[in-house]
């Protein structure tokens, strides 16, 4: 396989939203950054939807929730339609790959059970 162009987008932020449509799941994520107004920089939230499929989307049923920060590996596809006879188009994210992150931003360990015999 050769790779000639590559479609990937790379998300890390906090779920503001989890809508749960049957076996698919649409999370809203926000991002920030940073914008020069005049001498100064602000700071501006970017919202995101990510379409969630499969076992992934099984995945933030069960676990992921408001407030949650998380890492997204995704792809952007296009699509074209019609609303009562006039031409639309639309641009989805569609998760390929969500890694649940713990508040410092490391990823929580599946199936951890704490330790309780620390030695120090």
């Amino acid at each position: 396989m050769s790779f000639n162009s590559v479609n990937e987008l790379t998300l890390l932020g906090y779920v503001g939203a989890v809508d749960r449509h049957g076996s698919v799941v649409k999370l809203r994520v926000a991002t920030d950054r940073s914008v020069k107004s005049g001498d100064n920089w602000e700071s501006t939230t970017d919202w995101h939807t990510v379409t969630v499929f499969g076992k992934t989307a099984e995945f933030c049923s069960a676990h992921v929730q408001t407030g949650d920060r998380v890492f997204i590996r995704a792809s952007v596809r296009y699509s074209e339609y019609e609303v009562e006879g006039r031409p639309r188009k639309g641009t989805d994210i569609v998760c390929g790959q969500l890694i649940k992150l713990n508040k410092s931003g490391t990823a929580r360990p599946r199936n951890a059970e704490p330790a309780d015999d620390i030695p120090f």
